[in-house]
């Protein structure tokens, strides 16, 4: 895929020349720095909400033993 030519008054340093190589990285870099941020944002929300989030599934035990 090639650049589109700039506009008229543009000048030729301005123009964007990114091909697949440059698309694959940028693509990586996003999806690495993106599975890094969840990996410690669900730390740290597991860690804040772990008490909480296990009281629903004693429940939910608790009525399928009652038979509901």
């Amino acid at each position: 895929m090639r650049a589109s030519p700039p506009g008229p008054g543009v000048p030729d340093a301005l123009r964007r020349r990114l091909g697949p190589t440059d698309a694959v990285l940028i693509g990586l870099g996003s999806m690495i720095s993106v599975g890094i941020f969840a990996a410690l944002l669900w730390r740290r929300a597991s860690a804040a909400v772990g008490p909480a989030a296990e009281a629903p599934t004693t429940t939910t035990r608790a009525g399928r033993l009652m038979g509901r």
